[in-house]
């Protein structure tokens, strides 16, 4: 009687005929043990996914979503060709450097339009649905939506959902006009310092920022010494209630 493996218990010798060895299963290599049909390994490639990977380079460095979109196609393609990886993963990286870069210029943008302070610009009896210029906001009033380069805003109920929202004034002494950078200084630590301490605690506060409304040369002349600090949600209309009450939510 054989065993499993072809020979018999004990192994060849004096006494014992040599055992007939097993048969091999049908289809399969006697080097490897291997089916015939497996297909050799596939060769490196040099072109699989290299042609989206250099568009997706170019492309993110003016539109920087779809470069990363181009990198991660062209990974793939990389992946499953056998081909280099790294025109892919270079597209996806100017892809985020780019998208980060074109979201600072857009809060640098909204950051831009509350510059300067403008009371005298405000419309009489302006209130609740009032187009008014941020500049004229007072402390308390919430803004529906702020849009960078754009100085109206139209006032709402702080009840409702809204992205901006007047929340202290920032005396900033007098005497002659410090500057603008000074002024920008001034008044941010003032803001800062006052939206942590007027902010509810449990509030989730990540998307939030301390943007600062301030006197322009002109503006200080004519007596507005004082900046106007703005409660900000980057991300858009996710405020609800008053920080200046305490009854401030986001969502």
């Amino acid at each position: 009687m054989t065993s499993a493996w072809g020979t018999a218990p004990g192994g060849p010798g004096p006494g014992h005929d040599q055992a007939a060895p097993a048969p091999r299963p049908y289809g399969q290599s006697f080097s490897s043990w291997q089916p015939h049909n497996t297909p050799p390994p596939r060769p490196a490639s040099t072109t699989a996914g290299r042609a989206v990977g250099i568009a997706g380079v170019a492309v993110g460095v003016l539109l920087g979503p779809l470069g990363v979109a181009l990198g991660i196609i062209s990974y793939l393609q990389a992946r499953r060709g056998n081909g280099p990886a790294g025109y892919g993963i270079a597209a996806m990286i100017v892809g985020a450097l780019s998208t980060l870069m074109l979201t600072l210029f857009i809060l640098a943008a909204t950051a831009a339009s509350l510059s300067t302070v403008s009371p005298d610009q405000r419309p009489e009896g302006a209130g609740s649905g009032s187009q008014v210029p941020i500049g004229s906001m007072t402390v308390g009033e919430c803004a529906l939506e702020v849009t960078g380069g754009e100085p109206v805003v139209t006032l709402i109920d702080c009840a409702e959902w809204h992205q901006a929202e007047v929340y202290s004034q920032a005396d900033l002494g007098d005497g002659p006009y410090p500057g603008e950078d000074a002024v920008a200084r001034a008044s941010e630590a003032v803001c800062v310092d006052a939206a942590n301490e007027l902010i509810p605690p449990g509030v989730d506060v990540s998307d939030l920022a301390v943007a600062t409304v301030v006197p322009d040369a002109a503006a200080w002349d004519q007596g507005v010494t004082y900046a106007r600090c703005v409660a900000l949600d980057v991300t858009g209309r996710n405020m609800a209630g008053s920080l200046v009450e305490g009854t401030l939510h986001t969502r």
